[in-house]
């Protein structure tokens, strides 16, 4: 089991990919009513936006991030794949507002709720979140349009809906597709930073292969593949993205080692409204 330091208290982003990155821009911003947090680069292919939606001060746990990937083909749905992100608004009668746009702000989105993932096998899952992560199991339902399968809840830290992983076992889906319109991973937090290469440590002794402690300088992760093949990350509260600077959304960010390279970097990205080449 973990130690009382090594102790997880929600979700922190999920981050989708987009073939469409100007569209999406407008999705978030203008039908979701999202704040544009920060706009940056993939900092392992920095010839790919990466954009943040939030709260507008990218507050742990409110964000949805999309990387930009005009040439990749459809996602197919199906098995061993996060298959649904769920946000939380301030309650139902908040539901009223959404069939027109835009949505008043106190009735505007919250932050994230819960996520799903979809595995055809629920023991390896089960033994990665619970010994692994130190989440809890704590109740099932099934599902909506299959009831014969199951949907297991497991919640992190004190739980609530910002702080549950649903997992939906369905041993008859073909293997998910990755691709634009899909999930590549979801994130959750790690409040204190010193505990970063605890958790790395401690996924190694496990046998859960990582990436061992990466620097994405507003926060500091590690990566590991679940056995199903669901790419989770860890990710600390801090610094936060206001780290170097007031937030607009609008002005291209970029780490301290990407900075040397902004002339090169900004003249390879479109505008966010423009085609794909060909």
């Amino acid at each position: 089991m973990k130690t009382p330091a090594l102790q997880l208290t929600g979700l922190h982003h999920v981050s989708a990919l987009s073939a469409h990155i100007g569209r999406t821009h407008d999705f978030f911003t203008r039908v979701l009513g999202m704040r544009p947090v920060i706009k940056t680069v993939n900092q392992d292919e920095p010839t790919m936006y990466h954009l943040f939606f939030g709260d507008g001060v990218g507050s742990p746990g409110s964000d949805m991030t999309v990387f930009d990937m005009p040439r990749a083909a459809p996602e197919r749905p199906g098995n061993n794949s996060i298959s649904l992100t769920t946000f939380r608004v301030s309650g139902e009668p908040t539901f009223a507002y959404w069939a027109e746009s835009p949505v008043p702000e106190e009735h505007q989105i919250r932050g994230l709720g819960y996520t799903v993932v979809t595995v055809p096998t629920h023991q390896p899952t089960q033994h990665f979140l619970t010994e692994g992560l130190g989440l809890r199991h704590d109740h099932t339902y099934p599902v909506a349009d299959a009831p014969h399968y199951l949907v297991h809840v497991y919640t992190i830290g004190d739980g609530g809906a910002h702080a549950e992983v649903h997992v939906v076992v369905r041993d008859d889906l073909p293997r998910a597709r990755y691709g634009a319109g899909g999930v590549h991973h979801v994130a959750l937090r790690v409040p204190d930073a010193q505990h970063i290469e605890d958790w790395a440590a401690r996924l190694s002794a496990l046998g859960y292969m990582n990436s061992g402690v990466v620097e994405r300088f507003y926060f500091t992760s590690v990566y590991v593949r679940e056995p199903n093949h669901v790419l989770f990350e860890l990710a600390t509260d801090g610094p936060g993205f206001e780290v170097d600077g007031p937030l607009d959304g609008e002005r291209l960010k970029l780490p301290p080692f990407l900075e040397p390279r902004r002339a090169e970097i900004e003249a390879k990205l479109k505008p966010l409204g423009a085609p794909p080449s060909v």
